[in-house]
């Protein structure tokens, strides 16, 4: 019920992005229906290194991606009741092996919904690429090396 409303431009911006100005990173940016199911996700799973999803059901996808991978969970607009660390906890059970991450915002006007203001949490999400492309940076800059990670919540 929450989605990534500007998905298309995030795709597009990524596809032409360079990490640390160099073109020699190999970069396949993408969007997937998780509602095709798991089984169908699994082989995108498998070979993506990061995911960048919603807050909601879909973050426990990133479980199925390989050690080093990472999950960038966009937050909604908190609210009262909101389980904002419940994927931060599952993701550090096993050490990690999968890295996550937030993107947090404060501002509603992020939030693109028909419902009045308040009901933001279950909002559709704009994303802005500029606080993406500085999630990918420190992404990139981990090197997929547990040693290097550490949680991050990034600002939009």
């Amino acid at each position: 019920r929450r989605k990534l409303r500007n998905i298309d431009e995030l795709v597009d911006a990524c596809a032409r992005w360079s990490p640390g100005g160099t073109s020699h990173w190999p970069l396949n940016c993408s969007k997937h229906n998780f509602g095709e199911g798991l089984i169908a996700s699994l082989p995108t799973l498998w070979r993506a290194d990061v995911l960048v999803v919603s807050h909601g059901a879909d973050v426990i996808n990133g479980l199925g991606m390989h050690a080093g991978a990472s999950v960038v969970e966009v937050m909604p607009v908190h609210q009262a009741g909101c389980p904002c660390d419940m994927y931060r906890r599952m993701y550090t059970y096993e050490g990690p092996t999968v890295f996550h991450y937030q993107m947090v915002s404060k501002n509603d006007s992020r939030a693109v919904s028909p419902m009045p203001r308040k009901h933001t949490y279950h909002s559709d999400l704009e994303l802005p690429w500029p606080a993406l492309r500085t999630a990918l940076e420190h992404i990139v800059a981990t090197g997929a090396r547990r040693a290097n990670y550490r949680f991050r919540r990034f600002p939009f």
